[in-house]
């Protein structure tokens, strides 16, 4: 029994050992517009030009663009720009028409997200494709590759620790000995403006009543394929955003949200290493880890920081 115990706190430590406690629609700003999805260029009219709308194959005048209005574009077929709203412009000298590069395209719409399954393995991992920046993608596929190898290692000891409370159990003792769990997961949190937000979920149970549940967070600029750190982002405002989140959290037990641990903003750790965290359509989310501020019903509390309180 007390070999039993020894493995069991063993495996909560490397789970939490693991932890590394470190989409959303934001603006894509293209000069004075506002990107939006399946937009692919801008026009900006040279002067008064006629605005038309389609009927089968022909197309009708149905009002006037002014001088300098600038309207998105959707379509270019024909020697039309369809600007939305089943109304086109004519693509002559009297417009001009731009493409947006590939990195404001890639910023509007993500990077590419595909799932690989790990050998000889069950669990799933994350990889990029198609980025504009080639060595980005690679620094960054090559960091998600190297998460799952640790996370495959993990599982490795854990099935071994299994296997060996397996042998130890005495049923006659303890009862009927409970299957163990091991499983792995990620989300994509943010995939917009050149950032990129997973956070991974690692779920253990070893019997009892419920498992255990280590998150972890990687944030890239996927320009460069660096990780982002949340002391980059916050920069020395990191006691406004701890003050800020504490605040947050009691609005939310108020409403019934949340029911707290804890009682002082002191209690909440905002940094490099104590911290997950993503990037938002608002700001930035914190994550707080299981029984960290709230009880395990409450899972891992969230808390969105707006832009605004740490510029």
């Amino acid at each position: 029994m007390k070999k039993v115990l020894l493995v069991f706190f063993s495996i909560i430590l490397l789970s939490v050992g693991f932890i590394q406690p470190q989409p959303a629609n934001a603006k894509v700003m293209w000069g004075s517009i506002e990107m939006k999805k399946g937009q692919i260029g801008k026009v900006t009219m040279l002067k008064d030009v006629d605005i038309y709308v389609k009927k089968g194959d022909s197309y009708s005048v149905s009002g006037k663009a002014k001088k300098n209005q600038i309207n998105r574009v959707y379509t270019n077929q024909n020697g039309y720009l369809g600007i939305g709203g089943g109304k086109f412009i004519k693509n002559d000298k009297s417009v001009k028409y731009e493409t947006p590069s590939k990195s404001r395209l890639q910023a509007l719409n993500g990077v590419k997200v595909v799932k690989q399954k790990f050998p000889n393995s069950s669990f799933v991992y994350p990889q990029v494709s198609g980025l504009v920046n080639k060595d980005a993608e690679n620094k960054i596929n090559n960091k998600l590759y190297s998460v799952a190898v640790e996370t495959n290692n993990n599982k490795i000891a854990f099935d071994k620790a299994e296997k060996e409370a397996r042998a130890d159990w005495d049923e006659s003792e303890l009862g009927e000995f409970w299957e163990w769990k091991f499983e792995p997961s990620f989300e994509i949190h943010y995939n917009q403006e050149n950032y990129l937000s997973i956070l991974y979920r690692d779920y253990v149970y070893m019997g009892g009543a419920h498992g255990l549940s280590g998150i972890y967070t990687l944030n890239f600029d996927v320009n460069t394929g660096n990780i982002i750190k949340l002391s980059t982002v916050i920069k020395n405002k990191n006691k406004i955003v701890r003050n800020y989140a504490f605040k947050d959290l009691l609005n939310q037990q108020k409403r019934g949200q949340e029911s707290l641990l804890i009682n002082s903003v002191n209690e909440i750790i905002v940094n490099d290493s104590a911290r997950p965290w993503v990037f938002n359509s608002k700001g930035i989310k914190l994550f707080f880890h299981e029984y960290e501020v709230a009880p395990y019903s409450s899972g891992n509390p969230e808390v969105v920081v707006p832009e605004s309180v740490y510029k």
